[in-house]
């Protein structure tokens, strides 16, 4: 090969190789380029990004700061423990007060309303009050047999028989409650009267009652009047029929009557 030949070639492969890392250059620089305005692109679609979530985050943030609203159920159940608290309360200081001493205002109350009620305190020394004021027609006999004009016979007697008009006023011989009102063949309308002390009186041929089962009644207030005698008494004519017991048994009334001793 010839001196010239090989300059030529010589200038040629020069010439590509020039070419080549021109391409080369070129080719860096463009994808440099490239791989810059990417990356650019990839860093502002970030701060978009970035932005936009900061955006929906605030929302939140404000809504963690609002402090939550409690329950209405909770405030009912408040009320209602508070109900039952002061129920409670009302209740321990009611018991309080009733354990508490009385003052004396209530104490003179409770006194006055006592002494509305008759004492029923009745005893071998009390002195009855005469319920009328007739004869004794048959006296009181329990230990031996007395007469009965009416039956014509002889026998014993519980009572004591009064002679009184019709239609008078019947008195109660001592404070008592009267424990029954009823209807007997022998003493027809019969009103029975509690003296206090296992003492009774029994008041027997009434008309007209004046009181009523329960009621308390003074000595000297009106039981009732004196109604037609019984046909067991039609021969002796209108009485009062009047008994005394002591724990069930008859008594003589008229120790009592007359204040007399056995």
């Amino acid at each position: 090969m010839s001196k010239k030949s090989r300059t030529w070639k010589l200038a040629v492969s020069g010439a590509l190789a020039l070419t080549v890392i021109a391409a080369g250059i070129f080719t860096y620089r463009y994808e440099s380029a490239s791989y810059k305005e990417q990356m650019d692109e990839l860093e502002k679609q970030q701060t978009a990004d970035a932005e936009d979530t900061e955006e929906k985050n605030e929302p939140k943030e404000a809504l963690k700061e609002v402090p939550e609203e409690e329950p209405e159920t909770a405030d009912v159940s408040t009320d209602s423990v508070d109900a039952v608290t002061q129920e409670d309360e009302t209740q321990v200081q009611q018991e309080t007060e009733n354990t508490q001493p009385k003052q004396p205002e209530e104490e003179a109350a409770d006194t006055a309303v006592r002494s509305i009620l008759p004492e029923l305190n009745f005893s071998e020394e009390t002195v009855l009050q005469a319920p009328v004021n007739g004869q004794v027609l048959i006296d009181y006999s329990m230990d031996s047999t007395v007469y009965f004009p009416t039956l014509n016979v002889y026998k014993y007697n519980p009572a004591v028989i009064l002679s009184a008009a019709e239609g008078e006023q019947v008195l109660a011989a001592a404070n008592g409650k009267v424990t029954s009102i009823g209807q007997n063949d022998e003493t027809g309308r019969t009103v029975t009267m509690d003296l206090g002390n296992g003492y009774e009186a029994v008041y027997g041929q009434l008309q007209e009652v004046n009181v009523t089962e329960g009621a308390y009644v003074y000595e000297g207030a009106s039981i009732g009047t004196v109604g037609t005698p019984t046909r067991y008494y039609s021969q002796e004519g209108t009485n009062l029929y009047f008994q005394m017991k002591k724990d069930g048994q008859s008594i003589d009334p008229m120790l009592y009557l007359n204040g007399a001793e056995e």
